[in-house]
């Protein structure tokens, strides 16, 4: 069995005594691509910021990679893309290779070159999601 990356168990949000998200059972493994789709005001949003630890579920347990959320520290291994296209400028002067790579700086830092097995790392993420 792959290790959890996300674990809910009966998890649970509300805005303003109005039910968001109620009893949420969600196991993501190691590997797994998920696409989080619904209407407009079903709790998408609301799920994703407890995932990401902006708000605190009111029930239930959340663990990020078998840690508590409350306890968990290596936020460098949770990345985030959002929706909002009219936030992209198209005219955005990098490479597929670049954005990807981008994903190391909290590992490198700002000013660090990377190495070659870092852009191996960069390749092999390129050919896993089948993007150019």
């Amino acid at each position: 069995m792959k290790q959890p990356i996300i674990e809910m168990k009966h998890v649970s949000y509300s805005y303003d005594h109005r039910n968001v998200i109620e009893d949420i059972n969600l196991n993501i493994e190691e590997g797994t691509f998920l696409g989080l789709v619904g209407p407009n005001g079903s709790g998408k949003t609301t799920l994703l910021k407890c995932i990401l630890g902006l708000i605190k579920p009111q029930t239930g347990e959340l663990n990020l990679f078998g840690v508590p959320l409350r306890k968990f520290k290596d936020w460098s291994k949770i990345g985030f893309v959002s929706q909002k296209a009219n936030s992209f400028n198209t005219g955005f002067p990098a490479s597929v290779y670049e954005v990807v790579a981008s994903g190391l700086t909290a590992k490198l830092g700002l000013f660090r070159r990377m190495s070659k097995a870092d852009k191996q790392k960069v390749d092999e993420a390129i050919e896993a999601v089948g993007i150019t």
